[in-house]
Parts: C-alpha cells; structure tokens; sequence
C-alpha cells in the first residue's frame, strides 16, 4: 500500500514536546492499516533527547542532523516526502484526534483541490484553546495580512512541487510567502469545518510566544518579505499593492517596538502615509484571523 500522508517535523533540542506532538499523529489520522503514514525528522543538530525520542516511534525516518534553520529542516525533510498528502508539524504543536482522517477523505472526494485549510486551536493547554478560523478564500491580501497558518493544512504534494521549496532566507515570514505562492498557484483549496491542528502557545515559540523580541523578529521579517516583494521583477501590481502596505506597516510597528530597522528600510515620512492608510486597516481587519482557505 503507499504512502498517503507524509508528515514534516522539524526539530531542534525538542524533548520537551516531541513525544506528545509524535503522538498526535495516529489518534488524527486513524487506524494505520486504512492510512500509511510515514513521519520525516529534520533536525538541526539537537543536543538533548529529541532525536532518541523520535528514534523510538517506528513510523520514523530521521532525513538530517543538521540544518541552518526550521524552514530549511522542513525544506530538507519535504524533498524526501513519498505520500500522496503532505502535513507540517511543528515538534511543539498537537493533531487534533479524527481530524486528519475526515480531511483526507474529503480530499479524495475532490481529486483537483491542491490543498485543504481547517480552523486552528491556539493556546497553552488543548481543553482552553482559542478556536479561530478562515473568513473567506485564500488570496494575496489574506496571506500577506492573515495568520499564514501552514500547518493548520493539508497539501497536496504534486502542489508542493509546483510551487517550489519554503525559503528560509527570509526568516519568520518564511510561511506567509510560501502562502502567497499557494494563494497564486491557481488552484482551488477546500474548507474544512473540523479543526485538525492546536498550536501550542509557550515562551520558547518563535512566532507566538507573545514577547517583545518575538514581535520584533516578526516585524524585521516581514518588513523583508515585503521589499522583496517590492524588487520582484516578476510580481503582479497586486503583490506590490499589498507589498507597499506590508512593508509601510513593518517599519511604523518596528519603530514602535522601540527598534530600528535594518539598513535599507526606510523610515515612514510622507511619501509612505499612502501606503501606511491601507497597511493599518488591512491589519486591523485580518487581526487574528487565519488567512484564507
């Protein structure tokens, strides 16, 4: 029987959640026997438990040992990916049980869908998870403003090599260009009702641990995605629409926070107020809202 779903992990010094997270994985998916799974690890050079963790659940194939980043783990580990289906689990993060399963199935129901998107569950603890889900259709402007929510999703992999690998050079806004790249693929995506994905929210999280620094590494990286989005030769005048507004946003929330941006990032003085205007009402209106299915 192959493989259907090929699950991504990308780890690093990840004893503290690996086993749960590794564990959530056939409750979500359902019997083995109706559903081959195969687990790719990723990891960037753990000093601690993780890859001894990872080495006892059998369903796994450890692809490397070290890497420059989380996104060039999962990089590594999606080129070795044999299922039908791709998921991305964060070695902190849970499946939700059942889940996985029922949006398999209703893949199958709609063979020309590149990808399904559920509502995702954020919080410290699963039973007091804030549910939150996907307004409308995924576009450049959801996946520019939204929640990027990567995981919260199932792939395609015939998709995932159309579009090309994640790219890790530009850091924390790494998943909301690999959505842009989705969002533009022309195809369709489906919703699903159920969520199937519960971000675990903890003070080590990179992205939504809530702190000072991890808003900072957020703005820094997306006021990069945006001017690089800006110098894209290739890109449409929407992308350097929404760009122009990101990029505008970035800076303002940079200076803010109290940090200076990076050489090259203009600061906001009259020329940017125009982009400014739309950056902070798109931003009030995606605020914690996923991107788009």
């Amino acid at each position: 029987m192959p493989i259907k779903l090929s699950c991504v992990v990308a780890t690093r010094n990840s004893e503290r959640f690996l086993a749960s997270a590794l564990g959530s994985i056939a409750p979500a998916v359902g019997p083995t026997s109706a559903t081959r799974v195969e687990v790719l690890i990723a990891d960037g050079g753990s000093t601690d438990a993780t890859l001894s963790i990872a080495e006892r659940d059998p369903r796994v194939r450890i692809v490397s040992r070290r890497d420059s980043g989380i996104y060039d783990g999962m990089n590594q580990a999606l080129a070795e990916a044999t299922g039908e289906f791709v998921l991305i689990l964060n070695s902190d993060d849970l499946l939700v049980p059942g889940a996985v399963a029922d949006a398999l199935a209703a893949l199958d129901r709609e063979p020309k869908a590149g990808w399904i998107s559920s509502p995702a569950l954020f919080g410290e603890r699963l039973e007091q998870a804030t549910l939150r889900r996907h307004p409308r259709n995924l576009t450049i402007e959801g996946a520019m403003f939204g929640i990027p929510a990567i995981n919260a999703r199932i792939f395609r992999r015939e998709l995932l090599t159309e579009i090309g690998p994640i790219r890790p050079e530009l850091g924390l806004a790494a998943d909301r260009e690999f959505m842009v790249r989705v969002a533009t693929s022309h195809r369709a995506g489906l919703s699903f009702d159920q969520p199937l994905y519960f971000y675990r929210v903890h003070q080590g999280s990179h992205t939504i641990s809530g702190d000072l620094e991890g808003r900072r590494r957020v703005y820094k990286a997306e006021a990069k995605l945006a001017r690089m989005l800006l110098l894209d030769p290739a890109g449409t005048d929407d992308i350097r629409r929404f760009a122009q507004a990101s990029y505008a946003l970035a800076v303002l929330k940079l200076r803010l926070s109290g940090e200076r941006p990076e050489q090259g990032q203009e600061g906001i003085g009259w020329r940017s107020l125009r982009a400014l205007a739309p950056g902070l009402r798109l931003a009030w209106m995606w605020r914690g809202r996923l991107s788009g299915y």
